[in-house]
């Protein structure tokens, strides 16, 4: 399964060509996208894809990495197509220091944590909702060779409620809620093994009051 750029995109022109899947699963018919009004979710979508991609394949570990445009126009995606899962295994460890494992899926348990990198805030983990897992064939333009495999999340990012105590001591899980889908930081891509584990809203968090956002990828919130 698949989706093509073309499918996704109502401000970029994509060349159009053969899209066998190589055996990466059976073609699905276009996804149906409404260009009269551009989807929140898909703001940015093939820059902040093609920044993600362009720092996996010179193996750059900074999420506030910056191309030029010549850069991401170096990045090219394997007959622009990015092959779809329905599910994705991360393994954890568990307080009684045992092995086990979590199975993420996109429609019944999608929300996740993976540690946090906030100098604001101290607390240890950021929490978002994975809308889509994906792998593509990449490769740099300026660097001849076989495209690479890469795998990658699509997710939208929650914030925390700064001003509710949690933890250990305060006896209470975090409260969070969409960050705002005008944020540049909303929605982004992110590494399959960042992933720590998976987590349900209902039970582990406290679910803030949030900011909705009709979308045709997210549903509204």
């Amino acid at each position: 399964m698949f989706w093509h750029l073309s499918d996704i995109l109502d401000f970029q022109a994509v060349q159009d060509d053969d899209s066998g899947s190589d055996g990466d699963g059976p073609q699905l018919e276009r996804m149906d996208v409404d260009q009269t009004e551009l989807d929140p979710a898909l703001q940015d979508f093939v820059p902040k894809l093609k920044t993600y991609l362009h720092c996996q394949l010179l193996s750059l570990d900074d999420p506030d990495a910056q191309f030029s445009t010549e850069d991401l126009i170096n990045v090219v995606i394997e007959k622009d197509l990015l092959y779809t899962h329905a599910t994705m295994k991360v393994n954890y460890m568990t307080y009684d220091v045992r092995r086990d494992q979590d199975m993420i899926n996109t429609r019944t348990r999608r929300f996740f944590l993976v540690h946090a990198q906030d100098l604001v805030d101290s607390h240890r983990y950021w929490y978002g909702e994975i809308i889509g897992i994906f792998h593509a064939y990449v490769l740099l333009a300026d660097l001849p060779g076989k495209a690479k495999r890469v795998e990658f999340l699509w997710v939208r990012w929650f914030q925390r409620d700064m001003t509710h105590r949690c933890g250990m001591k305060a006896k209470h899980f975090p409260r969070i809620r969409y960050m705002p889908h005008e944020s540049v930081d909303a929605f982004g891509f992110l590494n399959p093994q960042d992933v720590v584990r998976g987590v349900s809203p209902s039970s582990r968090l406290s679910l803030w009051t949030d900011y909705g956002v009709p979308s045709q990828i997210c549903g509204s919130s």
